[in-house]
C-alpha cells in the first residue's frame, strides 16, 4: 500500500506538471538547479545543468483504432534530503481515457508491457517499475501511467534507447547522447565519436520495429529577475532550435490582471557558446497563449557543421533585457546531424521521416 501511495504521488506530480504544461503551451516550470557559474564579461551567469523531461510523439496501440500510448522521459531525484527519492532516469508509459473506460486488454497489467534500457557500452537494463498502472483522474478523464526507473549509466556521452514492447509491437525510444548519464556528474568530452549510432544490442532491428524520435528536451531555469518563470526547450532534427518560455502567474486577488505579457517587451535573445566560438541565433517567431500569461520565443542557430570535433558540451545563454541565464547542454542538442541516429532509416515513425 505504501508503494502504491508513493507511486500515486509520483504520477500525481507528473500530471500536475502536465496540466500546467497545457496551460503554458510549451514547457512547465516546477523547480531548477543552478549548478555552476560562468563568466560573461564582468558578470557571473548562473548555469542550469539538470534537464527535466524529454518529449515524444504518441504511438498507436496495435489492434485499436484510436488508442495511443505516450512516452515521457524524465530526470529525477536531484534534491537532497532523507525523504527524497534517489537520483534516477525515468520512463513513463501513459494512456489517457474517460473515467471508467477500461484499459485495452493488450496493455492491461504491468507484465503486458516490457521496458528495457540499451546503452552504447553494450548493457541492457530491465526496468524497476510500478507493480501496476497508476491512474490519476481529473475533469472526467484519467491518465494511467506505468512508471519505470533506471540508475544512471556511465558518465559518458553515450547514446541510449528504451525498448518498449506491448501488444506484439516493439518501440525504440531514442535518447540523445549524453542523457543517460547523471547531469550532475563532471563533464567528459569524447573526441573519438561524432554522430550517434545504434547500440550493438539493438541489431538487427525487427522488421516491424518502430523507431520513435525525441521531439524536445526541456530545462527549467525557474523564477527570474522580473518575476516570471523561465524554461527552455531544445530540438535538433538536423539544425538546432530553441524555444524560450516565460510564464507569469495570474494575480490571486481581485483587480487588474497585471501578469499579461506582450510580444514587444522584454527583449529576448539567445546565444550558443561551444568549442571557443559564439553562435548567434535568429528569431523565428513569438507567440502568446490565449490568456497572455505565457510568451514563447522561437530561435534557430546558424548551422554548426565543422564547429565541433567529436562530442562535447556547450552553453546556451538566454538574455532577457540584458539579464543572462545559461543552460549547459550536450552537443547532441545543437551539433549538426547529431540529434538523430541514422535519419534516413525507414523504420522511423512515418511522421518523423
Amino acid at each position: 500500500m505504501n508503494v502504491l501511495r508513493t507511486l500515486a504521488n509520483l504520477v500525481s506530480d507528473t500530471i500536475a506538471r502536465e496540466r500546467q504544461m497545457s496551460r503554458m503551451r510549451v514547457a512547465s516550470v516546477a523547480g531548477w538547479t543552478s549548478a555552476v557559474l560562468v563568466m560573461a564579461g564582468a558578470a557571473q551567469v548562473p548555469v542550469t545543468t539538470n534537464w527535466q523531461r524529454i518529449r515524444y510523439p504518441p504511438v498507436t496501440i496495435p489492434g485499436t483504432a484510436r488508442e495511443h500510448l505516450t512516452f515521457l522521459v524524465s530526470s529525477g531525484g536531484h534534491k537532497t534530503g532523507p525523504r527524497e527519492e534517489p537520483s534516477h532516469l525515468r520512463l513513463d508509459v501513459m494512456w489517457v481515457a474517460r473515467d471508467g473506460v477500461p484499459r485495452p486488454d493488450v496493455i492491461s497489467g504491468a507484465q503486458a508491457v516490457v521496458v528495457k534500457l540499451h546503452t552504447a557500452d553494450g548493457k541492457v537494463v530491465t526496468r524497476s517499475s510500478s507493480p501496476d498502472w497508476v491512474g490519476v483522474g481529473n475533469g472526467g478523464w484519467t491518465t494511467w501511467s506505468l512508471i519505470s526507473t533506471f540508475p544512471w549509466s556511465r558518465n559518458a556521452l553515450d547514446e541510449a534507447w528504451f525498448e518498449v514492447r506491448a501488444a506484439g509491437q516493439a518501440w525504440w525510444i531514442e535518447l540523445p547522447y549524453g542523457f543517460a548519464r547523471n547531469p550532475n556528474a563532471a563533464e567528459v568530452l569524447d573526441q573519438g565519436r561524432d554522430v550517434p549510432r545504434f547500440p550493438a544490442t539493438m541489431q538487427p532491428l525487427g522488421a516491424d520495429d518502430i523507431l520513435v524520435p525525441w521531439l524536445a528536451v526541456e530545462y527549467e531555469i525557474g523564477r527570474i529577475h522580473n518575476g516570471a518563470l523561465l524554461s527552455v526547450s531544445f530540438s535538433n532534427p538536423f539544425d538546432a532550435r530553441t524555444s524560450v518560455v516565460s510564464y507569469r502567474e495570474p494575480p490571486r486577488q481581485v483587480g487588474p490582471d497585471t501578469s499579461r505579457q506582450n510580444l514587444d517587451t522584454p527583449r529576448v535573445a539567445v546565444g550558443l557558446e561551444a568549442a571557443g566560438r559564439t553562435l548567434t541565433s535568429r528569431d523565428l517567431a513569438r507567440r502568446l497563449s490565449d490568456d497572455r500569461h505565457t510568451r514563447t520565443d522561437d530561435f534557430t542557430f546558424d548551422r554548426t557543421a565543422g564547429l565541433l570535433t567529436g562530442r562535447a558540451f556547450g552553453t546556451v545563454t538566454v538574455s532577457i533585457d540584458g539579464q543572462r541565464y545559461g543552460v549547459r547542454v550536450p552537443s547532441s542538442l545543437f551539433a549538426y546531424i547529431h540529434g538523430r541516429t541514422d535519419p534516413e532509416n525507414k523504420q522511423w515513425m512515418a511522421e518523423s521521416r
